[in-house]
């Protein structure tokens, strides 16, 4: 609103300055806008002071206002009375400001004798127009005194005597004047005095440590018409602040206003592809249910004829098992009981034999009934080797018996398993066809 606009304008303003203000003021007032570059003014720094000065549309050089120095040198100083103090300094007071610059000197020579002295000097600055200058120089000279080692003031101040610019187109002079004591106001000691008045320009600026008093003492009409262009200036910033922020909210609004149509168009793009993707969903969905239905119904018919060809098969197999087995296995059985009861009746007349052969041992059997008994016993032990060859090959004839069987059923097995993948097929399709017809139907 107004008033921030106005608080804002006003924030780098803290002190009023009026023409008959003092100059402390206007240094303080200085100090807070001199910062600040306008259309209408530029802040000029002089040392550590900076201070406003006026600037038309032009350069600075085109301004009526100009920078003017007032260089103030003692060239030599001679005593009239004995002083106690072993050092006399020169003091120059600043006329507006607390600003002083010292000079030391040993009053070594006679009373009367003039003493010369080198970087007896100041230089001050004012800040005004060509013709209202020298009215300046004049109303606020430096001063000068007397004081000794320890700051107490030997004489009174003096102001130098710059009435001698009133003259036009003078930018030098030079006098003589006499200091007096405090207290007796005697004349303590003379003094010989050179000043110049000299343009420098707003851009120069001098070395502050360079004999300078500051700040520089500003023209009182430059203040005021400052102050009336720093309102005018702070009334067209103002309009201009206000102006400004009525486009940046305008400016913003449109923005904000593209920015939700944008965002709208892209929302309801985003809404009819999810509304597209969803009835997409909903058809695949409905057609995944109908598929699954069908297989459910087509897997479960087959389980039911898969259960009941499995009985069957099993019965088959049993049969089928029972029927190959039962025979081969009594044969068998029968041919190894015998081969069994043989083996025991060679086992009983081995051992007879042995018995015997024992007994025939006892006896002490002539060589040739040994010998007929041994060949007794080495045909024995032919049989019986003969015997175990025949329940050797009996055992494989069985396993081999045993092996076809095994054959057969696996053959037997794999037939029916073909039939019944066959048979299987065939049900598939008929309940396919009959399924389809029903639904057709």
């Amino acid at each position: 609103g107004d008033d921030q606009i106005e608080e804002k304008l006003e924030q780098g303003t803290h002190q009023c300055v009026t023409a008959a203000g003092d100059q402390q003021d206007l240094v303080e007032f200085t100090e807070t806008v001199g910062s600040t570059q306008t259309a209408n003014s530029i802040c000029v720094s002089h040392g550590s002071i900076p201070f406003l000065v006026a600037q038309s549309e032009t350069t600075i050089a085109d301004s009526p206002y100009q920078q003017y120095c007032l260089d103030v040198i003692v060239d030599n100083i001679s005593l009239k009375k004995c002083t106690k103090a072993k050092t006399i300094r020169i003091k120059f007071k600043h006329p507006k400001a607390s600003s002083t610059i010292t000079v030391d000197i040993q009053p070594d020579s006679p009373l009367g004798e003039d003493i010369i002295l080198e970087n007896a000097k100041c230089k001050m600055f004012f800040i005004s127009t060509e013709d209202h200058v020298r009215k300046m120089v004049y109303a606020w000279p430096p001063k000068l005194l007397l004081t000794d080692e320890l700051d107490n003031n030997l004489t009174e101040e003096l102001d130098i005597y710059t009435a001698l610019f009133l003259a036009k187109k003078r930018y030098d002079c030079s006098y003589i004047t006499e200091c007096k004591a405090t207290r007796t106001y005697e004349s303590l000691a003379n003094v010989s005095i050179r000043m110049y008045l000299q343009e420098y320009g707003l851009s120069v600026f001098p070395d502050p440590t360079d004999y300078l008093l500051s700040p520089p003492i500003l023209d009182e009409h430059i203040a005021i018409q400052e102050l009336g262009d720093l309102q005018t200036w702070k009334v067209k910033q103002k309009a201009q602040y206000t102006a400004d922020l009525k486009l940046m909210q305008r400016q913003r609004l449109a923005a904000l206003q593209d920015e939700w149509t944008e965002k709208k168009n892209q929302m309801e793009s985003n809404l009819a592809k999810s509304v597209q993707k969803f009835k997409t969903l909903t058809s695949e969905l409905q057609t995944a249910m109908n598929t699954l239905r069908t297989k459910k119904a087509l897997e479960q018919k087959e389980e039911e004829m898969t259960l009941t060809q499995n009985y069957n098969l099993q019965d088959l197999v049993e049969k089928n098992t029972l029927k190959y087995s039962e025979s081969t296995k009594v044969a068998l059985m029968s041919a190894i009981s015998n081969l069994e009861y043989e083996n025991k009746k060679l086992k009983h007349i081995i051992d007879d034999q042995r018995v015997e052969i024992e007994q025939i041992k006892k006896t002490a059997l002539t060589k040739e009934q040994s010998t007929t008994l041994l060949q007794q016993l080495r045909g024995l032990e032919e049989k019986f080797e003969d015997t175990q060859k025949a329940k050797t090959y009996f055992k494989d004839q069985l396993k081999k018996a045993v092996r076809e069987i095994h054959d057969l059923k696996s053959e037997n097995q794999k037939q029916i398993k073909e039939r019944i993948h066959s048979q299987r097929i065939e049900l598939s399709q008929l309940r396919l066809d009959d399924l389809l017809s029903d639904r057709f139907q």
